[in-house]
């Protein structure tokens, strides 16, 4: 493991997918409005292909593979009623980690693709905001990821240098975006991921099976002390 993550200030999270289990919420509401509006079935597999994706990618992504014309504005209107966000629940080991590195005084932050409304829908009922030192959303930034904009500028606002910072993310699209920005990355995939295992060889990235593993081997990856 590299030596660099001995020095490690601050770690930075990922919502959608990493934190809260929201990507699951997505596919299911996405499936039944592909198949309802337009008779279209939108599998795991489609949805894998999306995963990570700010809305424009999506739509372009979606009517690729499903060879569809899709109206932006009221695809997303629907999505977006139909969405039960507030049911998201914390992934396995979230809140765990989040608290042992709060203990071990590690800075927290969260860089997230979506809106601050979405965010505060998908976590208010759980509890954890309390806990990040910042949060940014796709509302502070110009471009969203691939683009390492979101995280140049959480390390930025952290007041720390890219090398400092661990980001964890469960996406190919997140990845790119905290090693474009100099960060160190950590790989959780979950269920829609597809081929994670030569995503974690093409980027280089240490691969976790959950949040949960990552805390279980934090003396091996000796990032911290263990005050706690």
């Amino acid at each position: 493991m590299d030596k660099m993550l001995n020095d490690i200030k601050a770690v930075i999270f990922d919502l959608d997918g990493t934190l809260v289990n929201s990507e699951e919420l997505n596919y299911l509401v996405y499936r039944d409005t592909f198949r309802e509006e337009f008779g279209i079935d939108y599998t795991p597999e489609d949805h894998g292909h999306t995963i990570g994706f700010n809305d424009d990618d999506f739509i372009n992504i979606a009517q690729s593979r499903l060879n569809a014309k899709i109206d932006k504005k009221h695809f997303y209107r629907d999505i977006h009623g139909k969405t039960p966000y507030e049911n998201c629940v914390l992934k396995k080991g979230a809140r765990e980690l989040l608290s042992y590195l709060h203990c071990e005084n590690i800075k927290l932050a969260l860089a997230t693709n979506t809106s601050r409304e979405k965010l505060d829908r998908k976590t208010k009922h759980l509890g954890i905001l309390a806990m990040f030192d910042l949060i940014i959303t796709s509302q502070d930034v110009q471009s969203k990821k691939p683009n390492p904009e979101i995280y140049l500028l959480t390390v930025t606002k952290l007041q720390l240098k890219p090398a400092d910072c661990l980001v964890v993310e469960d996406s190919e699209s997140g990845i790119t975006a905290a090693i474009a920005a100099g960060c160190h990355c950590f790989y959780v995939p979950h269920k829609y991921t597809l081929n994670p295992k030569t995503i974690a060889l093409k980027h280089s990235v240490r691969q976790f099976d959950n949040l949960l593993d990552i805390k279980d081997n934090l003396s091996d990856i000796a990032i911290i002390s263990h005050k706690c």
